[in-house]
């Protein structure tokens, strides 16, 4: 029987085996899933026009979003990611504008089939899976690096070469030093990202939350968007929370220096002492959470 999809990105993925039906563990359709083989698909071309060229910024920049928009359940917008297909064509258009008319095509840009990895011998698949995966997550660190102003040019170009490899028939002991590879290049791209990080909001130092069960609506955040969760708290920090249909924002975020300044910081409430997030807050209480579920 045909699968709907194929995606055993995840550590839930069905069966331990992959998700192959309407819907994944995730909660990801298949028609999203789909996308994003195709996306992925258009990333491995672009990579393969990218070779004996030079691509510039515009070019890493939509390489690292499709990359991060790929990565498990960042995104199942399908309208987003078919916007993101488009910016992939127009960028490999740029970098080889005669491909499209090409009277005696070579295929050597064109899109790869994803299956050639999901469909391939076993060892194959794991190999190409662990690169394909690595620098999706690579690709998470780079982007929130590039949203304050840090990029690698040797990460970057990283990404070319991992995506045209796997779209590659090389063999075992071919793909064996990539996979290393992609280990090495991500701690640099961590390192960026600490550089970005501890640059722009400072030295992070661990803070003592609570783990108690508060009463709500709030919002947890975890992750590392520091840029977003700045804005954020920019955002909530001259609000009053008095009405009782007044939503309230509290955010969790450990191990981050600046964000103890503002007033609704969950951290910033543990630091002074105080129960004034008790006091203010309003709303349902949440249910406890089981012990065997909470693990």
């Amino acid at each position: 029987m045909e699968n709907n999809m194929f995606c055993f990105q995840c550590e839930q993925t069905a069966g331990c085996g992959g998700c192959t039906g309407r819907a994944g563990v995730c909660g990801k359709q298949a028609d999203t899933a789909q996308l994003q083989d195709q996306l992925t698909g258009a990333l491995i071309g672009l990579a393969r026009a990218a070779e004996g060229n030079v691509p510039g910024p515009s070019t890493d920049k939509v390489i690292i979003e499709g990359l991060f928009t790929t990565v498990t359940n960042v995104n199942f917008n399908n309208e987003t990611i078919n916007a993101l297909i488009d910016r992939v064509h127009e960028e490999k258009h740029k970098l080889v504008p005669d491909c499209e008319s090409c009277g005696s095509p070579c295929g050597r840009t064109e899109d790869y089939d994803m299956k050639g990895i999901w469909e391939a011998d076993e060892d194959i698949r794991s190999l190409k899976s662990l690169i394909l995966f690595g620098i999706r997550g690579m690709a998470a660190y780079a982007y929130h690096a590039a949203v304050l102003g840090y990029t690698d040019k040797d990460v970057n170009q990283f990404f070319y070469k991992a995506l045209f490899v796997i779209g590659e028939n090389w063999k075992v002991d071919e793909l064996l030093p990539v996979v290393m590879e992609v280990g090495e290049v991500n701690l640099k791209c961590m390192a960026l990202l600490d550089k970005a990080n501890t640059r722009t909001y400072g030295t992070p130092e661990p803070t003592t939350v609570p783990l108690t069960v508060e009463k709500g609506p709030f919002i947890v955040v975890t992750g590392h968007d520091l840029y977003d969760l700045k804005q954020l708290l920019e955002q909530t920090k001259d609000k009053e929370q008095k009405a009782p249909d007044t939503e309230r924002e509290i955010i969790y975020s450990p191990m981050v220096a600046e964000p103890q300044e503002y007033k609704y910081n969950a951290d910033a409430f543990e630091a002074r002492k105080t129960s004034e997030a008790k006091q203010e807050t309003v709303g349902k209480e949440l249910p406890k959470v089981r012990e065997d579920k909470a693990r």
